[in-house]
């Protein structure tokens, strides 16, 4: 069992009694659970018998995390770890074609994969100015604020959608305050700004 967490360990993964699976979860709601088959060939320690090894890889469960692009070298990597870590294996690695000692047999772990959505990194609009007329109405007011947003790095992309504020009436009155937020949902930005309208 040393062993096996000590491989694990290496590779940043857990295991546990079960059937064999890899799953993530980044804090965030991650995507729907994937089947991945990973193709081992298995080298056993001497006096040890392929039954014996076969009831424990397909008892074990395993848990990792990755991204999308990572899903099948972090399954396999996974696989392979918590395999070697069992006291009947010498070796596990990806299938290979020849087989000549009757002590090496080809095993399909099922592994389970979770995908973690990518860390995004929004921009913050908090130090974002912009200038307002008496008068301005609230199409022109939204043109503004978006003119200014997407000159931030990072935020080019961003669109009237990214973002919500406020306006008293269908025009900016002397003096108005207008709040502007970041909406919830925006994938580009964060934070929130005031615009100061002129005094008459």
């Amino acid at each position: 069992m040393k062993k096996l967490l000590g491989l694990l360990a290496a590779f940043g993964l857990t295991a546990s009694a079960s059937t064999a699976v890899i799953a993530c979860d980044n804090g965030d709601k991650p995507e729907a659970n994937k089947k991945v088959s990973v193709n081992l060939t298995v080298t056993l320690e001497e006096g040890k018998t392929e039954a014996e090894a076969k009831t424990k890889i397909e008892a074990l469960s395993i848990k990792a995390s990755g991204l999308e692009t990572e899903k099948e070298a972090k399954s396999e990597a996974a696989a392979i770890a918590a395999v070697e870590g069992l006291e009947e294996v010498k070796s596990a690695t990806k299938k290979v074609a020849a087989k000549d000692d009757a002590v090496v047999f080809d095993i399909t772990v099922e592994v389970e994969f979770t995908v973690e959505k990518p860390e995004v990194k929004l921009v913050d609009i908090k130090d974002v100015t912009v200038v307002v007329e008496i008068g301005d109405d609230k199409d022109a007011v939204e043109g503004k604020i978006l003119a200014e947003i997407i000159k931030l790095e990072g935020a080019e992309k961003a669109t009237k959608a990214d973002f919500t504020f406020t306006l008293k009436g269908e025009a900016v009155e002397a003096s108005e305050k207008i709040v502007v937020t970041a909406a919830e949902a925006s994938t580009l930005i964060t934070g929130s700004f005031e615009i100061t309208a002129p005094a008459e």
